[in-house]
C-alpha cells in the first residue's frame, strides 16, 4: 500500500538522522485523533477542489446558453425542402461543440465535487482550454492546475482520505473566498448574457 507523507512529526528528539516521518493511512483511519488531524490539515484544499467542481458545473451552464444561441441560428437556416449546405453544417458544429464540451464539464464537475481522482486529468485538459480565454480564464485556470496537481490533491483524492471524511463528518468546510469571488463573477456573466440574448 502506498505511503503518503501527510504529517510533519518532529523526530529530532528520538533520532536526528532518521528519515522524515510518513503516515500510512491504513493505520491512521482507525485512530480518530489522527483522522481529524489529517482532515483539518487538508480541509482548505478539499474545499477548494469541491468549489472548483461547482465552477465547472457553472461552466456547463454557460456553454449550454452558448449552444442554445447557436441552435437558433441553425433553426433559422433550416429549410425542409433543402439539403444540408455549408452554412447549416457550420451552425450545427457551433451548436454541438459547446454542448459537448459543456456536458464534459458537467461530468468533471461532479467528479471534482466527489473528490474523484479520475476527474483530475480531464479537468486539467479543460483548464488548459480555458486558458485561451485571456486574461480571466488564464489566471483562473492557472490556479486550478495548482489545485489539481499539488501534493495535497493526491492525498485528498485518495480512497484513504475518503475513509477519513466518513470518520469526521463533524468537521465543516471553511469558505474559499477566491472561489466565491470567481463564482460571483461567473454568475454575473451568466446574467448579463441572459439579459443580452433576451
Amino acid at each position: 500500500m502506498a505511503v503518503i507523507n501527510v504529517l510533519d512529526f518532529d523526530s529530532r528528539h528520538s533520532n536526528p538522522y532518521a528519515a522524515p516521518a510518513t503516515t500510512d493511512f491504513s493505520r491512521n483511519v482507525s485512530d480518530s485523533g489522527d483522522a481529524e488531524q489529517i482532515r483539518r490539515k487538508h480541509l482548505s484544499h478539499e474545499t477548494s477542489l469541491r468549489s472548483t467542481g461547482a465552477l465547472y458545473i457553472i461552466g456547463f451552464v454557460m456553454l449550454l446558453f452558448l449552444a442554445i444561441s447557436f441552435s437558433q441560428t441553425l433553426v433559422d437556416l433550416m429549410h425542409p425542402e433543402q439539403k444540408w449546405n455549408t452554412d447549416q453544417l457550420w451552425a450545427f458544429g457551433l451548436c454541438a461543440l459547446p454542448l459537448s464540451l459543456g456536458v464534459w464539464q458537467l461530468v468533471i464537475g461532479i467528479g471534482l465535487r466527489k473528490l474523484k481522482a479520475s476527474a483530475r486529468i480531464p479537468a486539467t485538459i479543460v483548464a488548459v482550454l480555458w486558458m485561451l480565454w485571456i486574461p480571466f480564464g488564464t489566471i483562473i485556470s492557472g490556479y486550478f492546475l495548482y489545485l489539481f496537481w499539488s501534493s495535497k490533491s493526491r492525498v485528498v483524492m485518495s480512497d484513504e482520505y475518503h475513509e477519513i471524511m466518513k470518520q469526521t463528518p463533524h468537521i465543516k468546510h471553511p469558505n474559499s473566498w477566491f472561489i466565491l469571488i470567481v463564482l460571483f463573477l461567473l454568475i454575473a456573466f451568466l446574467i448579463a448574457n441572459f439579459v443580452w440574448f433576451v
